[in-house]
């Protein structure tokens, strides 16, 4: 399951998510915003495994913290992910 928005700057952000009972098995965030150090987009992915819904805010800003985002948010990463996994829990 996924989604794909348009950052407040204009920017494509795209999540794809699978999840075993409530929590994230996999996912994968790409899109044509930057980030830096570039490897902390994959760090946060890694971060992210096993987590539920009620942890991903802290688990992203956690992971983002002392990052620079360029083009998205780590408020704007949080929703898509929440709005993933909520839209996936209620279609259960």
């Amino acid at each position: 399951m996924g989604k794909t928005v348009r950052s407040r700057e204009g920017k494509t952000l795209k999540v794809e998510i699978e999840s075993t009972e409530n929590k994230i098995s996999k996912i994968a965030i790409s899109g044509d915003f930057m980030a830096f150090p570039p490897k902390v987009i994959e760090e946060l992915e890694s971060s992210l495994q096993g987590k539920v819904i009620e942890e991903v805010g802290a688990t992203v800003m956690k992971a983002l913290r002392g990052a620079q985002l360029l083009g998205i948010t780590a408020e704007e990463i949080v929703e898509t992910i929440k709005e993933i996994l909520s839209s996936h829990r209620h279609a259960h």
